[in-house]
């Protein structure tokens, strides 16, 4: 059971890494899709590691190399975390932003509307 709990919180480690890293290199949000992709494939790894840790021995009894991926990991999932608070302004900014496009074609469907009914 250890074995495969080190492989996956080894798996986890890099998949969060790689995550926040791509984060951290874009100035600008990512889009959608690469969001639905990574946190899918994020959350079930994170989900697998939870279920294992129940398992999990206790400090003592812990060999080395699974008390250094557990330790990596805590650190990672603030990094989470962090990441993905640092995410909330520009995400809300985006929201703001497609409502203001979405009033903005509304009043032109309703401009478009009205000056068809004159026309007629």
């Amino acid at each position: 059971m250890e074995t495969a709990l080190l492989q996956d919180l080894k798996n986890a480690n890099q998949a969060i890494t790689r995550f926040v890293s791509e984060l951290s290199v874009s100035k600008a949000p990512p889009p959608p899709e690469w969001y639905s992709g990574h946190f899918d494939s994020l959350t079930a790894q994170v989900n697998k590691i939870e279920k294992a840790l129940a398992s999990v021995p206790p400090p003592g009894l812990r060999n080395e190399e699974l008390a250094k991926e557990l330790r990596i990991y805590v650190i990672n999932l603030g990094l989470i975390k962090k990441a993905i608070e640092g995410l909330g302004p520009l995400l809300k900014e985006n929201m703001r932003v497609t409502k203001e496009a979405i009033a903005r074609l509304g009043a032109a469907g309703s401009w478009s509307a009205s000056v068809k009914d004159l026309s007629r």
